[in-house]
C-alpha cells in the first residue's frame, strides 16, 4: 500500500517536472488591447502616438485653417454672410471634432491630451480667419480665396464623405436618412444664398 502511494506521488512529481511552462502572452502594463485585439500604448503621450494620429492632427489643422479662411472672407464680404458661414462651420465642425477625438484616443493619446491637441489644431481656424480678413484688402485676392475654400469643401465631401456612404452596407432606412441629410444641407445652402 505504501509503495502504491509512493508510486503515485512519484508519477505526479514527474508530470510536474516534464510539463513545459506556457509562455506569458499578456501585454505589458503600458499596453492595452483595443476592440480589434491590437495592442496600443496607453501612456497617452504625443511621443507614443501612432502615425494615424499625427496624420489626423495635420489634416485637422489644415481643415481648420480652411474653415477660418471661409469665415474671414465671409465677414469681409458682409456681416450677414459672416454670421451664416460661422453657424454652418460650427454645425459641421462639432461632429468632425468628435470623430477626430476618437481617432486620437485610438492612436494612443489620453483623453485629456486628445482634447488639448484638438484645441491646438483649432488655432488653424484663427490663422485662416486672420488671412481671410487681410485678404479683403488686396484687390482681386478675395474671389480667388473664396473659390479655393469652396473647392476645399467640395473636395472633402466628394473624397471622404460620399465614398463612405456608397461603400457602407447600410440598410434602406440608413440610406434614406443620409439622403435626407444631404438634401437638407443643399437646401440650407440655397436658403443662405437667397437671403444673404
Amino acid at each position: 500500500m505504501l509503495s502504491e502511494d509512493h508510486r503515485k506521488q512519484d508519477l505526479r512529481q514527474r508530470k510536474k517536472t516534464t510539463q513545459t511552462a506556457e509562455p506569458d502572452i499578456t501585454p505589458p502594463a503600458s499596453a492595452k488591447s483595443d476592440h480589434e485585439g491590437q495592442t496600443r500604448n496607453v501612456d497617452g503621450t504625443l511621443a507614443n502616438m501612432g502615425a494615424g494620429g499625427w496624420l489626423n492632427l495635420a489634416a485637422d489643422m489644415m481643415h481648420n485653417c480652411t474653415d477660418g479662411l471661409a469665415i474671414g472672407l465671409s465677414y469681409a464680404s458682409g456681416h450677414n454672410l459672416g454670421i451664416a458661414t460661422t453657424i454652418s462651420t460650427l454645425a459641421h465642425e462639432l461632429p468632425h471634432e468628435i470623430g477626430d477625438f476618437v481617432v486620437l484616443v485610438r492612436n494612443g493619446l489620453s483623453k485629456k491630451k486628445a482634447i488639448i491637441a484638438q484645441f491646438c489644431t483649432a488655432s488653424g481656424a484663427l490663422l485662416g480667419t486672420a488671412i481671410g480678413l487681410m485678404a479683403s484688402r488686396v484687390e482681386g485676392l478675395q474671389p480667388c480665396l473664396l473659390a479655393v475654400t469652396a473647392g476645399g469643401f467640395v473636395y472633402v465631401s466628394c473624397v471622404s464623405v460620399i465614398p463612405d456612404i456608397l461603400s457602407s452596407q447600410s440598410c434602406l432606412s440608413q440610406t434614406l436618412y443620409e439622403t435626407i441629410g444631404i438634401s437638407m444641407g443643399v437646401s440650407l445652402m440655397i436658403l443662405v444664398a437667397a437671403y444673404e
